[in-house]
Parts: structure tokens; sequence; C-alpha cells
């Protein structure tokens, strides 16, 4: 084993480039004998059994590590500069130096300000504080001074003119300190190479020939359209391009590539499709709003039931839905006692929270919030602002007309009272859309019978309505909770009702919404207006129903101003809900033709693909393929609202 180490290693020195495995199989071997020495001398004079030495042997050889001296050749090392330790550098590449990236503005402490923190060190001498905001805008030019040190030969510094979607971007402070320290340099712009002539290295052909091919088209032989040398026109039967296309180095690129092309146009076929979904598919509202963001994580996520690995924490899914069981079973204790809540004052109304929530907490998901301490404290947390959230609406219940009737009332799911709403698509093909609505209110017509009736839905986080996502299919949980409730006979059965008029949907921020103020003055100079401003509900509505929702007229639990696109008046109303069904037929008959291809969508800078879960299993490539845009609302569906009017002018 020696002779042949030896060997090899005499091998490697006399080669141009040494194989490392040869000083792999060296310091295993050095390890080995150490290893064999502790052994000896741990266990002299031991007999033991074979199955007794096993596991002595084991913990052992689970301790070795090898450590490899890197091969003496130029390296190109990545790294972070804060973490980074790479002394010796002949160069150093600074890439991404634009304003707001490095330095990096240092983020505001959220619970004291720099003169709260003065007046503790003041107080205080042995306090200790985290870094101030001046510290940490100190150790970002502390970075800039360690990276712009270390290169012995070359320095490099380099920032963007524009980012992906060309929009200009801001060099950074360090550019400026520069040119005050070495007033003779001066920034060169980069050019892309405008012929094969002037090209270095393989990787500048790759952008233009990807460029070239989407904009020409794939050619029916399969090959590449790419520059000519000369600059001219493209010419897919050079000899050139045959020559390019030659190479190894584009091999692999332009291989992936022939594949991100290709996938923008997968479909299933018909067939296919019938077997994976079958004529009635069973799906959920939000699963078709995944669709209409993009039809490639919908084909994963319902149509292969891709899950990501389930774990024991507390994400912001479990702090939700804590929250919404903790609001059911307050409901029904109320309903139990056949009291409304109109019918409790606020304070009482807390006190039944903090009593449900520290009941829940401690069985929740297998005692969840009880694991360690922060996780109790997050659960105390969310009680705490379940309590502000009820005392707030428990407060607006004594005007608001509407009763909440039902709460967490599902349709079409095991053990649902309701069934699912069927929509049917075209070829005797249909969806059953199943779900669960957080809490539906009624408002009854004494004299007639007829009741109104609105959705609520509880959001851990900030939700709003958008018209663009309204029209295009991508909120459609509300509109669709409102056409079952108008379309399902037992759902009219289980609200005593004959008539159902749907009156409005709104989102409810768990949490509460609140505004930053000029001053903390101002902040507390009315904490109780403010408190309610940050639980205001965001949906639509049909202004038919403005008196039963806000009798007051105060505006302070809707949005009741003319200018508000929250108030709508019917027809606009009655569209929108139609267009919700219009959407869901549509989307069906897409899923059932076998449309499986990655479409996300853009709307300014939020895309499909910013918080989806298939990213590593998605062949869509943002840099070579385009966004799908929400195209602008006609202006029949979108009519502008009436501005606001002119202040008079005071006479003098």
């Amino acid at each position: 084993m020696e002779k042949t180490l030896e060997r090899w290693s005499e091998v490697s020195v006399k080669s141009a480039i040494r194989n490392p495995q040869s000083a792999i199989h060296s310091t295993v071997l050095d390890q080995l004998h150490t290893w064999l020495a502790n052994i000896e001398r741990a266990f002299p004079a031991t007999a033991l059994a074979v199955r007794d030495w096993l596991p002595i042997l084991e913990a052992g050889l689970a301790t070795l590590t090898i450590g490899v001296i890197p091969p003496a050749l130029d390296q190109v090392l990545i790294g972070a500069i804060d973490r980074s330790r790479s002394p010796e550098l002949q160069l150093t590449c600074l890439l991404g130096l634009n304003e707001g990236v490095f330095p990096a503005p240092p983020a505001e402490d959220p619970l004291l300000n720099e003169l709260e923190r003065d007046a503790l060190t003041l107080a205080d001498k042995n306090l200790r504080l985290s870094p101030t905001t001046r510290h940490r805008l100190g150790h970002e030019w502390f970075y800039g001074y360690i990276a712009c040190t270390r290169a012995s030969h070359r320095l490099i510094l380099t920032c963007a003119a524009a980012d992906a979607r060309g929009n200009k971007l801001n060099r950074s402070t360090f550019f400026d300190h520069l040119e005050k320290l070495f007033p003779t340099l001066k920034p060169e712009a980069w050019q892309p190479p405008t012929g094969f002539s002037e090209i270095v290295h393989a990787c500048e052909i790759i952008t233009p020939a990807i460029q070239l091919h989407s904009a020409l088209g794939v050619p029916p032989s399969g090959g590449w359209v790419v520059l000519p040398p000369d600059g001219g026109t493209p010419n897919q039967n050079s000899d050139n391009t045959t020559k390019l296309l030659a190479l190894p180095e584009l091999a692999a690129v332009l291989t992936r590539a022939r594949e991100l092309a290709a996938a923008a146009n997968d479909r299933l076929a018909p067939d296919t499709a019938a077997q994976l979904y079958g004529r009635e598919l069973p799906t959920s509202i939000s699963g078709l709003e995944d669709f209409a963001a993009c039809p490639f994580k919908f084909f994963v996520s319902r149509g292969l039931r891709a899950e990501e690995r389930k774990h024991f924490e507390l994400d912001s899914r479990e702090r939700g839905s804590f929250q919404h069981e903790v609001l059911t079973i307050f409901h029904n204790e109320l309903a139990a006692a056949q009291l409304r809540w109109r019918d409790i004052p606020p304070d009482q109304a807390r006190a039944r929270i903090r009593r449900i929530g520290n009941s829940l907490l401690t069985h929740y998901r297998h005692g969840l919030f009880t694991a360690d301490a922060a996780r109790q404290f997050s659960g105390q947390a969310l009680l705490t602002a379940l309590e502000t959230l009820i005392a707030v609406l428990v407060g607006w219940a004594r005007d608001y007309q509407f009763d909440p009737a039902l709460v967490e009332i599902g349709f079409g799911l095991k053990d649902a009272p309701w069934p699912a709403l069927r929509v049917d698509v075209a070829d005797g093909r249909a969806l059953l859309l199943r779900g669960r609505i957080d809490r539906v209110d009624i408002w009854r017509d004494a004299a007639t019978g007829a009741a109104l009736a609105t959705v609520v839905d509880y959001k851990s986080s900030s939700r709003k309505p958008d018209r663009l996502k309204l029209h295009h299919g991508l909120q459609l949980q509300l509109p669709t909770y409102l056409a079952v409730l108008n379309q399902l006979p037992e759902a009219r059965a289980t609200l005593g009702t004959d008539t159902l008029t749907p009156a409005g949907v709104f989102y409810v921020n768990l949490r509460g919404e609140f505004s930053s103020a000029k001053s903390r003055a101002e902040a507390l100079a009315d904490p109780a207006t403010a408190l309610r401003e940050g639980f205001q509900h965001a949906g639509r509505y049909d202004e038919q129903a403005l008196l039963q929702l806000d009798p007051r007229g105060n505006g302070e639990q809707f949005k009741t101003s003319s200018r508000s696109h929250d108030r709508m008046d019917s027809a606009a109303f009655r569209d929108l809900l139609a267009r919700a069904m219009e959407n869901l037929r549509r989307f069906g008959g897409e899923i059932f033709s076998g449309q499986i291809a990655p479409a996300p969508f853009r709307k300014g800078g939020e895309t499909a693909c910013e918080f989806c879960d298939y990213a590593s299993v998605c062949r869509f490539d943002a840099w070579t393929q385009p966004f799908r845009s929400l195209p602008e609302l006609p202006k029949a569906v979108a009519p502008e609202r009436p501005a606001a009017k002119p202040a008079k002018k005071k006479k003098p």
C-alpha cells in the first residue's frame, strides 16, 4: 500500500497538474496509522470478542477527518467579504457595488432609537447594547477596506448600470471615495463584443446566441442562429456557425437552452390529462389561483401531488391556523349561549379569548407551542394580538348590522355539511370546488325574510384585493365563496333563507396594519382611533348595502369614500362575481386540455416565482424566457374613479 502511494506521489510531482488523489490517500494512511497506535495504547492487553470490538472501532473511525492541501494552480475563490479569509490574493474582483447593496444601509432598531440608546448608556455605564446604526455603518466601511486591501497586484470594482428590468441603478459611495483618493481613476463602461473576433472566452457567445435564437426562432434543422464575425445578418448555414456550435464549451449550455425552450411548450396529451385528472376534478380555490399564477405550479402540486417535507416547526401557517381555531371556539361558545357578538362588551371578549387560547395552547398540534420558551412566547403574543382584534370587532358589532352566522364552514370536504360547488367545463368535465369559509355574516330583512351575506377571510398578514388580480383570476377565493352561498341550496337552508343576496367580501388582518407617525406625540394622540384604523376591512362590496354595513357613516370599519375601489355599484359588483365564475370555467378547460407549461405572471415587481415552493423542479429561466405580464383592464371594466373636488380658495 505504501509503495503504491509513493509511486502515485512521484508521478504527481513530475506532472504539470498534481493528482489530488495521492494527497487524499496519503492522508488517510497517516490517519489510520495514528488510529491504530491509539487503539494499541488504549487496549494494550485487552482481549474482546469481535462483536465487542466493532462499536469501539467504529467510534474511532467516525472521528477521522481528511484535510487536503489544494493543488498548486491558479484558483478562483468566491466568498462573502465578511466571511472569507483568503490571504495572498493576486487579483480581487468586487461585484455589484451599487447603492443600497454595498455598503448596505443598516436597518433601524425595532425597539430603541438613538436618543433612547444614549439615555440608557448614560444612566448605566455597565449596560451593553447591540451595535448602533452608526456602528453598523462603520462595519460596512470596514468591510470595504478589507475588500480593497487584500489584492497584491490588481483590484477591480464593478457596479451594474441597470437591473434586470432595465431600471437605472446608482453606483456605490465607495466609488466616490476612491476617486477622491486617486483622482486619475476613471470608470470604464463595459460593452459587449460586436463580433466573434473580439471574443475572449466561449461564455461571451452564450447570451447573443440565445437572444438571436429567441428572436429568430428555432431553425427546422434544430441548429442555432448566432452572430457572424462581421456583425452582419445572422446566417444559420454559415461555416462560422457550424464551427462555433461544435465547441465543447457550448455543448452543455446549448443543450440546456434547448430543454428550456422545449419546456415552454410542454402540454399533456388529452388522454394523459384525462387519466391524471379524471372527468371530475376535486380541487380547491387556492389551487386554481396557483394555476392562474403559473400552470406548472398547479400541475406539480395538484396533478403530481408533490408536497414539502413536513417539519415540526412553528411557521406562519401554523400561527394562522391557531388563531383561526381560537376565533372558531369563541364564536361557537357565544352561539351555544345564544349570544351575538354585539351582546358582550369588549373586556369580556378579551377575557374569553385569553381563556380559550391558554387552554388550546397546551395541546395544540401535539404541543407545538410548548416545545420551548420561544414558542411559548410566540403563543402568548398571538393571543395578545387576538385580544386586540376581538375588542375592536366587538366594539364595531354594535353598529354593524350584519351578525356573524357561521365560522369555519366547509364545503366539499370530508364530513363537511355542504357539498362541493360544481363548475361545468366543456365535454362533460367539471371542477368540484372544496374549501372552508372563515366567517359568513348575515343581515336579515324582518319584513320580507330576504338576507344579505358578506364573507370575511382572516389573514395573518396584509392582504388587499387587487383589480388586475381579481380580473385575471389570481384572487378567486372570496368571490367564489359568495358563489357557494348563492348557488348551493344547502347553504341557504343552513342560513334559514330562500333569498340570499351577496353584499361584500372582506379581508381582515389578524395582526392589524398600522402606519407610522411623524412623531411619538402624534402616534399617541388618539391611540383608540389608530387601533381601529389598523383593523379596517379591505375588500369589495355593493354600495346598496352600505346602510347595513356602516349605518353611522364614519368609515372606520369599511372604506366608504366614493373614490375607493372597495365601494362598487351593484352592476360592477355583479360583474365581479360573474367574472370569477368565468375564470373558473376557463381555468378548468385549460387544465383538462393538458396545459402545464411554466408561464409565471408578473405584475410590476411581483412575480409568481418569488415565493414558489417548486422552483427546484421548474425549468423556467427568467433570463431567457419572458414572464406573462397581466394586461391592463379595459376602461369598460376599470372605469376611472371621480377625482377629488378642488378645495375652494378662501377670500382674503
